[in-house]
């Protein structure tokens, strides 16, 4: 997922809509594999999760969606979207690195 959220950014500067529709469609593709795993067993952490796949399934969307049709409103709530699940994605990683007693990181892209 890592890779996806990167390759997304990398899209976005260079303009290359290509390379956004592609990004978005892998993020949403771990996005639906991710849903199938089990619920992480600590509440914050889950909630955390269950957020960050929320957001990025739907910022997923929205990007392909938008990239294809050439709607920058679209395109700018998808990227909205995709850096709220980020930073829902970095609190999980976070409150693991608590829980693992492991200085926790920023973020992970």
């Amino acid at each position: 997922m890592d890779a996806d959220l990167a390759s997304y950014t990398s899209g976005t500067t260079t303009s290359d809509a290509g390379t956004i529709r592609s990004a978005c469609n892998y993020l949403a593709h771990d996005v639906r594999i991710l849903k199938t795993f089990e619920p992480i067993h600590d509440v914050p952490a889950q909630t955390s999760w269950a957020l960050a796949l929320t957001d990025l399934e739907q910022g997923a969307a929205d990007c392909s969606t938008g990239s294809l049709n050439g709607d920058p409103a679209q395109a700018a709530k998808a990227k909205a979207e995709i850096a709220k699940g980020d930073r829902e994605y970095a609190a999980v990683i976070d409150r693991l690195g608590v829980i693992l007693g492991q200085k926790p990181t920023s973020s992970p892209t």
